[in-house]
């Protein structure tokens, strides 16, 4: 063989020879986190109330604030007295956590005795410092709230208009009404 061919073989081995094999695959540590929260936790705390309510000849409402220390103002020639207590629920859950609170479907409830049903209307929900509204939709009923305490701690109210017919029957009218929480 040529000696010129003997060498561009060599070269030609030689450069083979130096070119790097593939690199075997190497493991790389990908960091996983997450944090398992206990359940957001609410309990009753007290029912809401409209105290003791006369009625008259005419048609008139009670409109409760949502507060811990609720105010009820009476229309149309009613007369309330005694207790006012908007119903109040204590929370729990992790500093900063946002959830929502759906109040009942049409914020509305039937409160039933031995004379006419009365309706419940425009019920509302305020809260305590532990809270704070980030948002409120109108259309479906949500509002959404950022957990302040440091504890976790909360309370919040609810309260609304009574709406009490003329020469309403006397008696304790009672009624449920269901409120939703969840996380976000």
């Amino acid at each position: 063989m040529p000696r010129i061919l003997r060498i561009w073989l060599l070269a030609v081995y030689g450069l083979w020879l130096a070119v790097p094999a593939h690199a075997a695959p190497a493991p790389i540590a990908v960091p996983v986190q997450i944090e398992i929260v206990d359940p957001l936790s609410v309990s009753k705390v007290r029912d809401m109330d409209f105290g003791n309510v006369i009625p008259t000849t005419n048609a008139g409402t009670v409109i409760m604030t949502p507060a811990s220390t609720a105010t009820c103002t009476a229309a149309g020639g009613i007369i309330q007295s005694g207790p006012c207590q908007a119903a109040e629920f204590m929370g729990h859950g992790l500093p900063n956590q946002v959830f929502r609170l759906k109040l009942p479907g049409s914020r509305k409830m039937t409160l039933t005795g031995p004379g006419t049903d009365m309706l419940v209307d425009n019920m509302t929900s305020g809260v305590s410092a532990g809270l704070s509204l980030i948002s409120f939709s109108q259309g479906q009923g949500f509002a959404r709230y950022r957990i302040l305490s440091a504890g976790g701690d909360f309370r919040y109210y609810i309260a609304g208009r009574l709406n009490v017919g003329a020469n309403q029957t006397p008696g304790t009218y009672s009624g449920t009404f269901t409120i939703l929480l969840d996380y976000q």
